[in-house]
């Protein structure tokens, strides 16, 4: 898995970071409003504080005056940031400084004290009691009696600075998210990097491997091809001496050598084609005139398939032979592997910047264990094949800094795609 994606690992990884972060952020968010909503609380419950003990320092025994209460409440809302004060005597309003018609206040909630934070605005309340002798003495008359009554005192507490707390802490949180999300992708950008110099570098070990590998074949190319060619020239000009001067049975197996040394010396050919190939003479091709000649020659191979042809770039830069080479090669493989009435479409087909070359087929398909190798040499699904065929032709299209795959079917055909092919625009 790693060698066929081996950007797999940092991708994810960032991924994960990038997901975290995200989830730190949510948390981070939720713990400020929490810490918000704690330092906008906080003075409420003080107030509150202060305003019982006040309250009660007015009370005489539970008795009060309602317009020195009145008076009191007032006072304390002038010199504070509150917006409202309340007092409720069995859920009825008796007390209040202030305005409340913005402001939902539930009185009628059965809490002993609580706090609830909107916006900029804090609501807290809490239940008072008093408690006094049945009977007063003072001959001053009270008009409110709040000796175990169900009393609640409200106060709404306004906080201007709650949007600019909350907005520096969020801000806050979003550029250290921003920059651990810097941090993580120069890190994973890093990684990726090394990764791909490692790839890069793996990939110059294999061509420089491989370079090696064919100079040491050119090398036993030429030394097989001097210590076997002269040879076999030799025996097929003995064996046709002998074909030309016999009859009988002589004259059959004098053409069976000639015959046999001419296979040899095709496979010879072949396999110093492919070790010896030589760099390409790129010239401007006309394609449709070179495609269609081959087409037709090979046409005699096997009258019963149609070649059909569509080519829809003019002109392509390659080299002439290489390239007539390369497609022989390639249709002769179709050729071969179509059934009677067969068809072979040969498509040439403009792209952004390159053409597209592709042959299709619907012969016998390739074995998809044999797929993955037909470019490599001596690998063929032929039986009488030497397999070097469509390594010559990888060589060649190599040379020319092409791309070549091919798909397949079993029963359902081929088809080969040449790509990147430089054209004229």
């Amino acid at each position: 898995m790693q060698k066929k994606y081996p950007y797999l690992l940092p991708l994810v990884f960032l991924v994960f970071v990038l997901i975290s972060i995200a989830l730190w952020v949510v948390w981070q968010w939720n713990m400020v409003e929490v810490e918000i909503k704690d330092r906008l609380e906080r003075p409420a419950l003080g107030t509150l504080d202060a305003l019982e003990v006040t309250i009660h320092a007015q009370s005489e025994d539970g008795f009060f005056h309602k317009k020195e209460l009145q008076k009191v409440v007032d006072s304390v809302l002038h010199v504070s940031r509150m917006k409202f004060i309340g007092i409720f005597h069995n859920e009825q309003l008796i007390v209040r400084a202030g305005s409340n018609k913005s402001i939902f206040i539930d009185a009628s909630a059965k809490s002993v004290e609580g706090t609830e934070t909107a916006k900029n605005i804090v609501v807290a309340w809490r239940m008072l009691q008093f408690f006094g002798a049945d009977k007063h003495n003072n001959s001053r008359e009270f008009d409110l009696d709040l000796r175990k009554a169900n009393l609640k005192l409200v106060i709404v507490y306004e906080s201007s600075f709650y949007h600019r707390i909350r907005e520096r802490y969020h801000d806050g949180v979003l550029r250290s998210a921003y920059l651990m999300t810097v941090i993580a992708i120069f890190i994973i950008f890093v990684w990726i990097s090394s990764i791909r110099n490692h790839v890069l570098q793996q990939e110059l070990n294999i061509q420089k491997t491989r370079a090696d590998y064919l100079e040491d074949m050119e090398f036993s190319a030429a030394g097989l091809a001097h210590e076997t060619k002269n040879p076999l020239s030799i025996i097929r000009g003995l064996a046709q001496q002998i074909h030309e001067s016999s009859s009988g049975e002589n004259h059959k197996i004098a053409e069976d050598i000639m015959e046999s040394v001419d296979q040899a010396t095709s496979k010879l050919g072949d396999f110093m084609a492919y070790a010896k190939a030589r760099k390409p003479k790129i010239e401007k091709i006309e394609v449709s005139s070179l495609l269609s000649k081959i087409t037709r020659i090979l046409q005699t191979h096997s009258s019963t398939v149609v070649f059909e042809e569509d080519y829809r770039v003019s002109y392509i830069y390659a080299d002439k032979g290489m390239l007539k080479q390369i497609m022989t090669n390639l249709l002769l493989n179709s050729l071969e592997a179509s059934r009677e009435g067969g068809k072979v479409k040969i498509s040439l087909l403009p792209g952004a910047k390159h053409a597209c070359l592709m042959i299709e087929d619907e012969g016998e398909g390739i074995d998809p264990q044999l797929l993955e190798k037909i470019f490599k040499p001596y690998v063929t699904g032929k039986p009488n094949g030497h397999g070097l065929g469509l390594a010559i032709v990888k060589r060649m299209i190599d040379l020319h800094d092409w791309k070549i795959s091919v798909t397949s079917m079993v029963d359902k055909g081929t088809t080969v795609v040449i790509d990147h092919i430089k054209m004229e625009n």
